[in-house]
């Protein structure tokens, strides 16, 4: 009885265990997802500018000082969307690392559930051994005390 009461105890801490490693997960994919939507924002925004840089440029329709500023606009641009894609290849390797985590987690979690259900099995096959044995003593006893 002792062995599956901590059997179900470290059953139950690893479910908690999973739990805070899946909210985890949860956090950081989310993190990933919002990082992606920032830098395909930022691309879209860099395009536009790129376009209207060659437009002008094309058109003769510019100012030097409205092309420089353009340029420098374009280059702040392309230096986020490095630092995006800096933090965006370290969340993906977070990812990975925490579903590595999670997957080990399942496991863990998979084989206390397995030992706690072992324990069970066992208990009960005692359980069961023993009440036979009270019967097959009973019934020896009555067939002694009738002969």
């Amino acid at each position: 009885m002792k062995k599956l009461k901590k059997a179900e105890k470290v059953k139950n801490l690893k479910e908690k265990v999973k739990e805070l490693a899946y909210v985890k997960f949860v956090e950081v994919q989310d993190h990933y997802n919002y990082v992606i939507s920032q830098m395909e924002e930022l691309s879209s925004q860099k395009e536009h500018m790129e376009k209207s840089f060659v437009d002008k440029c094309q058109n003769g329709t510019f100012y030097p000082d409205e092309i420089w500023g353009i340029r420098v606009e374009i280059s702040r641009m392309e230096q986020e969307l490095e630092e995006i894609e800096k933090r965006r290849k370290a969340l993906e390797a977070e990812l990975e690392n925490l579903k590595e985590e999670l997957m080990k987690k399942n496991t863990d979690l998979r084989m206390a559930e397995v030992l706690v259900e072992k324990r069970k099995k066992a208990l009960k096959e005692a359980r069961l051994k023993a009440e036979q044995k009270e019967i097959d003593e009973r019934a020896t006893l009555m067939f002694v005390r009738a002969t």
